[in-house]
C-alpha cells in the first residue's frame, strides 16, 4: 500500500503558509484516521472536502519567518502524517503557490548581480506595460525567492494582470547586507536601473506604461527611484516610505518609526508623476509623516493627480508597518495605475 501526501502552500498576504494536504492512496484510507502533526503536536483540521485537508492560516504551518537581522528566512514546517499504524507506508512533498511557481528566477549582472522574478506571457507581438514591485528589507538576497513570499503582493498584481490585461511584472530582489540599505546602496539602484531598461527592450514593453511600487525599504525606494527618473515610470505606489537620498539625515522619535523630511526640488521633480501613497497611523517602523508630508509637499508644487490612503490605528492589529496588507488590495488601486500614461 502507497501513500502520498500533497503538501499545498499558499502565499497569504501574511506571507507563505502551507494551508492544505492531498491525500492519494491506492487502497482506501478512513480520512477520520489520518492526523497530522509538528514534534507531536496535533494541527487542527478546518475541514475535509474530498481528499483534500484545510488547514487555514496557522502560524506552525508558515515558512517565512523574519529574523532579528531584519532578514527573512524560508523553513518549511516538519509536519508528521499518522494513519494508524501505516505512518511507515507515506511519502509526502511540498508544493509552492501555483502563482508563484509562474515567475521565473532569473539573474543580472551589472554594477552588481541581482536576481529577479519575472512574470511574463512571452508574447510579444505588442508592446506591454510593465510593473515593478520593490521588495521590503526583510526579503533581501539572492535567488532565494523571497519577494514572492513575505507577501502577497506580487500575486495580487499577477492576479489582476492575468484576468485584465497582458502585462509584465518584475519582483527585483536587492542583496542582503547586515546594514539596513537594500534599495539604497548605489551598487544596487544603477544595476537596477540597468535591468529595468533591458527588461524594457527585451519584453517589448511600452515605454509609457511602466509603472513602480514597493514596501517599506521598497517603498522608499518607489519614492527615490521615480523622483530621480520621473521619465521613467508612468505612475507608482509607494507604501510606508519616504523619499531617500543620499546625505539627508533620518527623522526619529522613540516608538514611531523614523523616516526622512521631502526637500522642495524632490518635490518639484515629482510634481508631474501620478502617485498613490500608504501609510499606516501607528507604524512604529517608518513614521507615517514620511508619506503625510512628501504627498503635502508634491500638491503644493502643482500635483492634481496624488491620491494619500492613511490606514487608522488599530487596522493592522499587532504590526500596523504591514499597511500593504491593506494597500495592495485596495480594489481602485490596479485600475487607476494601468489607465496612468506618460
Amino acid at each position: 500500500m502507497t501513500i502520498k501526501v500533497e503538501f499545498q502552500r499558499e502565499v497569504l498576504p501574511d506571507g507563505d503558509y502551507v494551508t492544505s494536504a492531498i491525500l492519494n492512496s491506492d487502497k482506501k484510507v478512513d480520512l477520520n484516521d489520518v492526523k497530522f502533526t509538528i514534534h507531536g503536536v496535533k494541527i487542527d483540521i478546518k475541514k475535509i472536502a474530498g481528499n483534500k485537508f484545510y488547514f487555514g492560516q496557522n502560524e506552525k504551518l508558515a515558512t517565512i519567518h523574519f529574523g532579528s537581522n531584519f532578514q527573512d528566512h524560508f523553513v518549511l514546517p516538519e509536519i508528521s502524517v499518522h494513519i494508524n499504524d501505516l505512518d511507515d507506508n507515506i511519502i509526502s512533498e511540498f508544493k509552492e503557490d501555483p502563482i508563484a511557481e509562474k515567475f521565473t528566477t532569473n539573474f543580472y549582472h551589472g554594477k552588481e548581480t541581482l536576481s529577479y522574478y519575472l512574470y511574463t506571457s512571452q508574447s510579444k507581438s505588442k508592446k506591454r506595460p510593465m510593473v515593478v514591485f520593490l521588495h521590503g528589507s526583510g526579503e533581501r538576497g539572492y535567488g532565494d525567492r523571497y519577494p514572492l513570499w513575505g507577501n502577497d503582493v506580487a500575486e495580487q498584481i499577477v492576479r489582476y494582470v492575468k484576468s485584465h490585461e497582458d502585462a509584465v511584472v518584475v519582483a527585483p530582489q536587492a542583496t542582503w547586507r547586515k546594514e539596513l540599505n537594500g534599495w539604497f546602496r548605489k551598487s544596487v539602484r544603477k544595476t537596477l536601473m540597468d535591468l529595468i531598461k533591458y527588461l524594457i527592450k527585451t519584453e517589448n514593453i511600452d515605454q509609457k506604461r511602466v509603472y513602480l511600487l514597493g514596501l517599506s525599504n521598497g517603498g522608499a525606494g518607489t519614492w527615490h527611484f521615480a523622483e530621480n527618473h520621473p521619465d521613467m515610470f508612468a505612475a507608482i505606489a509607494p507604501c510606508c516610505g519616504y523619499i531617500y537620498n543620499d546625505g539627508k539625515y533620518f527623522l526619529e522619535a522613540p516608538g514611531k518609526g523614523r523616516y526622512m523630511e521631502p526637500t522642495e526640488n524632490e518635490a518639484n521633480a515629482l510634481k508631474d508623476m501620478p502617485i498613490w501613497a500608504f501609510a499606516a497611523a501607528d507604524d512604529n517602523v517608518v513614521n507615517p509623516d514620511g508619506t503625510r508630508h512628501t504627498v503635502k509637499a508634491i500638491k503644493e508644487a502643482g500635483n492634481k493627480n496624488i491620491r494619500e490612503t492613511i490606514y487608522d490605528a488599530g487596522m493592522l492589529g499587532n504590526n500596523p508597518h504591514n499597511s500593504w496588507k491593506l494597500a495592495y488590495h485596495e480594489q481602485d488601486l490596479f485600475p487607476w495605475m494601468f489607465k496612468q500614461k506618460k
